[in-house]
């Protein structure tokens, strides 16, 4: 395939008309500066086919040149632009970054730099990645400002391998079965099975990207996290549990899991590789 050399694309937009090329076929900074002249020709368009990864960096770099008048389409998006596969299908050129992400059936996830182009954003949820991690952030808290973790006859044991000091639970990211260790114990509230309450490391890490989060929450329809205190599902001990300081960051295990704080569920998410 004969490569359009970059003068002759720039002609195109220039006479009103609407190109489509390869991100393989491109350096990001040429890919740039045709955006940028798009930018300032009326009619002119790009469409850009993302064949090869891009960093978020470069994805918001073709964003801000190209603005209106750019079009990504991700390369599971070529592939399989008839998929009516129920479920979700996600597909991604690795690797990916750590981050937020919005998730649809059968399209990549997407990153900040593309979320304006969402045709349905609110049936899309949102994922958070980080270190190999991921997971789907609820659109709103479990109703009820204050929940307690455990209800008045918990059955809690007096050691479990669920008990974490700090380290431990900053660095656990298995809400499954954190969770369910709560169920068996007796937790509070209603949960549905497919909802999780997120470890300390994912709180942590919900917390770190909260900007992102929140405005990709607002996109799909749901609600920002407050800055308020929220439990997570790593125990401390027989009474006590971790909780995240989502206005400080910090992370507190001294308060007993009679307490009401509030809850964030989560769901399990993995990502399939081509």
């Amino acid at each position: 395939m004969n490569i359009i050399d970059l003068n002759v694309l720039k002609m195109i937009i220039r006479n009103g008309s609407s190109i489509s090329i390869r991100s393989s076929d491109y350096s990001v900074s040429n890919l740039v500066e045709l955006c940028n002249y798009a930018r300032y020709h009326v009619n002119g368009t790009v469409e850009i086919k993302l064949d090869k990864s891009l960093s978020t960096g470069e994805l918001d770099r073709l964003s801000s040149a190209g603005q209106d008048k750019l079009k990504l389409i991700f390369d599971n998006e070529l592939d399989n632009p008839n998929d009516e596969e129920d479920g979700c299908k996600h597909e991604y050129i690795e690797p990916i970054e750590d981050g937020v992400y919005i998730v649809a059936k059968g399209i990549l996830p997407r990153r900040k730099a593309v979320w304006q182009w969402e045709q349905n954003p609110k049936e899309c949820d949102v994922m958070v990645s980080y270190h190999g991690h991921n997971w789907i952030v609820a659109k709103e808290d479990l109703k009820g400002e204050e929940l307690p973790l455990f209800s008045d006859d918990p059955y809690p044991e007096d050691t479990s391998s669920f008990y974490k000091c700090e380290i431990e639970a900053l660095n656990d990211f298995d809400m499954k079965s954190c969770t369910e260790h709560l169920r068996k114990t007796g937790i509070a509230f209603k949960l549905d099975a497919d909802l999780y309450i997120p470890t300390a490391g994912q709180l942590a890490a919900m917390y770190l990207f909260r900007k992102e989060l929140n405005k990709a929450l607002e996109v799909v329809g749901g609600t920002q996290m407050k800055e308020e205190i929220y439990w997570s599902s790593s125990e401390y001990n027989l009474w006590y549990s971790w909780y995240v300081h989502f206005d400080s960051g910090v992370a507190v295990s001294w308060n007993v899991k009679f307490n009401g704080y509030c809850v964030r569920p989560c769901m399990a998410f993995e990502l399939k590789k081509k």
